[in-house]
């Protein structure tokens, strides 16, 4: 199946990437170097939830730095 994005705005990247790095945590523990994603995040305790395999909605829930990459996030937005 192919899947193409035509609306950015209805895609919760945010959502995506942590949900990616839950299942890489989870599949490949000793390989996902989820440290390198610490500066992408900007936010320790998200990056601690992450690495407890805290579900998406718990990590969402307790996320006050998520808002702020929001934030920081649309300014460097190409498109």
């Amino acid at each position: 199946m192919r899947v193409i994005l035509t609306d950015r705005d209805r895609c919760a990247a945010v959502d995506v990437g942590i949900a990616l790095a839950l299942a890489m945590n989870k599949l490949y523990p000793k390989d996902a170097k989820l440290d390198d994603m610490a500066k992408l995040l900007g936010d320790d305790a998200t990056l601690a939830a992450i690495k407890a395999g805290k579900p998406l909605a718990e990590i969402k829930a307790a996320g006050e730095g998520l808002e702020d990459y929001a934030a920081r996030r649309k300014g460097v937005l190409l498109y």
